[in-house]
């Protein structure tokens, strides 16, 4: 697939079919998240995988956007890897392209995701013992769509080019 189908495809998934991921799909979405750019290749971006019913219960009691998703990823960085030049990059960018590019990667796999803010961190930390120098950005539910789910309308809704592109 080119990228600018992949890139139209992907799409965000809120209904998911009660089926695991497959060991070698997951490790193929989470193998793209390592070839993701990062500020002087730090890779600082770190992933905790939720899969077992214990820790999607976990998640469940910290968050009402988990969809029920049977494996929902906790994405951060590392705050020990943070020094005055890459604090920027650290706490938005780099998680931010790691995320991209599972996303996408889930995409081509037949695996639905959708990218999720809305969390206790505190709480989810706390209960799963994550370590103390981890520092979550998001969470992205993911799993295989359910049959009847089609994208939001908004999906659809994009700007023409020369809205958001000026030639200077």
């Amino acid at each position: 697939m080119k990228f600018l189908e992949l890139a139209e495809k992907r799409f965000s998934v809120r209904k998911f079919k009660n089926q695991p991921i497959e060991k070698e799909v997951l490790n193929s979405i989470l193998e793209a998240n390592r070839f993701a750019p990062s500020a002087m290749n730090l890779q600082s971006q770190k992933i905790f995988v939720a899969q077992s019913e214990e820790a999607l219960n976990v998640v469940k009691r910290f968050t009402i956007s988990h969809y029920d998703a049977p494996c929902i990823l906790i994405v951060g960085y590392d705050k020990e890897l943070i020094t005055p030049d890459t604090e920027d990059y650290l706490l938005i960018t780099d998680p931010a392209i790691a995320l991209t590019h599972i996303m996408l990667q889930a995409t081509e796999m037949g695996v639905g995701s959708v990218w999720v803010r809305s969390c206790d961190f505190d709480g989810l930390l706390y209960e799963l013992k994550l370590p103390s120098t981890f520092v979550p950005m998001a969470l992205m539910p993911l799993g295989y769509p359910s049959d009847d789910y089609v994208p939001s309308e908004k999906h659809f809704a994009r700007k023409a080019l020369d809205e958001i592109v000026t030639y200077l």
